[in-house]
């Protein structure tokens, strides 16, 4: 598992989706169009599973028609379309296996019930290991079980919560594994960065903006266009309050979304209220209403939702309405809605194939999401178009300067421009804010030792690294061993040296006494100028409280003493 999982300090832990994507590439390599193939494989896998049980909860109809609208909806495309959504297919594929074996049990005998019940519970604990949000089909189970079995109102709930209350020793099975795993995903801090404007935001701007978030969600739904060529959708201005005619109509919404599931629990439309209670709560845990993902609005986020999407539309103008025009007009014009789906699905996948269209859309629909410049530097840097790059990786740091790609992205910039200190600069950033996400550190050392080559690069990284104990990466520090490739004496007129100075004096500031004597030792090996060994010396022994009398005397002591290390001298 630790192959195929090798992102030890990422914020989140999906194993089965990772070991998927490793056993793929075992056998096919690393080839789009197999991995890409198998998304296909397991989106119709999905529909299947989705027409499988609403035939047995519903009818035959009704399951056609329900499979048919999420099988060619619009709002999967990403999750099918874009490799990492495999995620969302994998942890819906094993959520739906779950309620199979849910409804299988209660056909069961005596003696399979237990297995049934065993293969829901691990079904559960594996849609959570490909996707957090996967263990919300616990929810809908319980919402099966209350709303479509049985009459006697009180007696189904007590009955559907005694039922069910032994599936849900899947939710403390799944948090028992995270801890014993992965116990940082549980305990640890959160990503280094969101790209999520609530987050900033107090709490009545959250509720409302994540309320705004949500009627865009249904409204996608019913006309799916425009949508998200990216997985973060266009970044929705915060609902700041009264000024906001916004907040009135998320007001509207909410108060309507309670009277219309009230009259439904009035009138024991039990379909229907389980269709929208289903919807809610598979959509809850990533409404942002509890915790703040990672983007405020994602298709993918919607993959699970859309299985009760497509049940709620098909129930809708399944039933048969008194006025036989009207009911004429409405089947017409669903029968229109269920065409198009399709065709805009088929036009989406377009824009996906061309690349160029893709980034002009991301442009288009998303100029203020960090993501759609990310996207777009990365192009430039593949076709090695420096500015484009290094002004499109600017205006992604101008909306939020917390992710660590940009500035990495920068940094190789600079460096091919020759802006050696500036790409120094940038790359010290980029680890300071990577610091959880080892890929950043490893790429951003591997091109500033090993490819790059620039002495002011090294130092500077070497500097940032020993400052930052807390980085954890051992295997990549540099120690003084290291620096001797680095002739010192080259960075005294270098313009980052203010900055190392400072960096310097800090790391000579923590050191105990044994360890400032080694690295003088360590120095005099590496360095070849005996007035900078002189100068070291002195300097390690002034910091020494019992040589606190040599202080005065150090500059006295070196003449021509370079003026790097005299920066270092007055940075203390």
């Amino acid at each position: 598992m630790g192959h195929a999982y090798p992102f030890a300090e990422t914020s989140e832990y999906r194993p089965l989706t990772y070991l998927s994507y490793w056993a793929q590439v075992q056998t096919t390599g690393n080839r789009i169009l197999p991995l890409k193939g198998l998304n296909l494989l397991l989106h119709l896998c999905n529909g299947m599973m989705v027409y499988l049980i609403f035939r047995r909860l519903f009818n035959l109809r009704i399951a056609q028609i329900t499979a048919f609208i999420f099988c060619v909806h619009p709002l999967a495309t990403e999750s099918v379309a874009n490799v990492t959504g495999r995620a969302d297919l994998l942890a819906l594929l094993f959520a739906l296996l779950a309620w199979q074996a849910d409804l299988n049990r209660r056909d069961a005998n005596v003696r399979t019930k237990w297995q049934f019940r065993c293969l829901c519970i691990l079904s559960c604990v594996a849609a959570s290991l490909c996707k957090e949000s996967g263990i919300s089909i616990l929810a809908a189970l319980f919402l099966c079980d209350l709303c479509l079995r049985g009459s006697n109102t009180n007696y189904q709930f007590r009955e559907a919560f005694r039922q069910q209350l032994v599936n849900w020793l899947a939710l403390p099975l799944a948090l028992l594994i995270r801890l014993l795993m992965r116990g940082g995903v549980v305990f640890g801090e959160p990503p280094s960065f969101i790209d999520n404007p609530i987050i900033q935001a107090n709490g009545s701007q959250q509720l409302l903006t994540a309320g705004w978030v949500n009627i865009k969600a249904l409204a996608l739904f019913i006309l799916p266009y425009p949508q998200s060529v990216d997985y973060s959708y266009d970044q929705i201005p915060l609902v700041v309050g009264a000024s906001d005619f916004r907040s009135y109509l998320v007001v509207l919404f909410f108060i309507f979304s309670t009277l219309l599931v009230g009259w439904i629990w009035v009138h024991k439309k039990k379909s229907a209220f389980f269709t929208i209670t289903a919807l809610a709560s598979s959509y809850f845990v990533t409404s942002n209403y509890v915790v703040v993902i990672g983007t405020i609005f994602g298709e993918r986020t919607l993959y699970m939702p859309l299985v009760f999407m497509s049940l709620g539309i098909t129930l809708l103008f399944s039933q048969r309405l008194k006025i036989t025009k009207f009911n004429r007009i409405l089947g017409a014009l669903c029968v229109v809605w269920v065409a198009m789906l399709p065709l805009r699905t088929f036009s989406r996948n377009l824009i996906w194939s061309d690349y160029e269209v893709f980034l002009a859309k991301h442009v288009q629909y998303a100029p203020d999401s960090a993501r759609t410049w990310k996207r777009v530097a990365l192009y430039h840097r593949d076709k090695q178009q420096w500015h484009d790059c290094l002004a499109a990786s600017h205006k992604g740091i101008h909306i939020t300067s917390a992710w660590s790609e940009l500035w990495s992205i920068a940094g190789l910039a600079e460096a091919m421009m020759g802006n050696n200190a500036e790409a120094a600069n940038a790359y010290a950033q980029a680890i300071y804010l990577g610091e959880r996400q080892p890929e950043i550190v490893e790429q951003g050392i591997g091109l500033m030792v090993n490819q790059l080559n620039y002495q002011d690069v090294k130092l500077s990284l070497s500097i940032l690294l020993s400052v930052r104990p807390n980085l954890e990466y051992e295997k990549w520090w540099l120690n003084a061993n290291q620096l001797a490739n680095c002739d010192l004496s080259d960075l005294i007129n270098e313009p980052v040296s203010n900055h190392v100075a400072k960096a310097i004096a800090a790391e000579i500031k923590s050191m105990d006494l044994n360890e400032r004597w080694q690295w003088i030792e360590d120095f005099e090996m590496a360095s070849p100028s005996p007035q900078i060994q002189h100068a070291l010396a002195h300097l390690w022994s002034a910091i020494d409280p019992y040589e606190a009398n040599n202080w005065s005397g150090v500059l006295n002591q070196t003449p021509g003493l370079p003026p790097a290390y005299l920066r270092v001298i007055e940075a203390f």
